[in-house]
């Protein structure tokens, strides 16, 4: 087991999203599992890692209907470039298993829940042209 200390304390949105030392968007437990699922195709790892970062950084915009509306759209477009690189089909179950590796606590249920409640009623744009970052 490997201990850091910290200078300051965590924050909760910190918490919340999960350590990012490497500042690439993605938490630092799951760079391991996308690199070795998406080892021989880069295009996928980067489609994959673009739905990571979206439903990451989701989960700290539920201060608002605006902050929450305009997440899930990054969501939505990370989801189209996904089954833009490997069709419908694929891009589904590729989508759930990158929703279950980031939803793994009670806590970030819950915030995608709260995201889910601020934007209730409103119209999310899919099939967006050019989806992939």
């Amino acid at each position: 087991m490997r201990m850091i200390r910290l200078n300051q304390p965590v924050t909760e949105l910190e918490q919340l999203q999960g350590p990012d030392f490497d500042q690439n968007g993605i938490r630092d437990d799951l760079e391991p599992i996308i690199d070795s699922r998406y080892e021989s195709d880069e295009t996928l790892k980067r489609a994959a890692t673009q739905v990571l970062r979206g439903m990451r950084d989701s989960l700290g915009s539920t201060g608002s209907v605006e902050s929450a509306f305009n997440a899930m759209i990054e969501v939505h477009k990370a989801y189209d470039c996904l089954e833009s690189v490997i069709g419908t089909e694929q891009s589904e179950e590729e989508a759930f298993f990158l929703r279950d590796l980031i939803m793994d606590s009670r806590e970030r249920i819950e915030a995608w829940l709260e995201l889910s409640q601020k934007i209730a009623g409103q119209s999310i744009p899919i099939g967006v042209a050019n989806p992939c970052n």
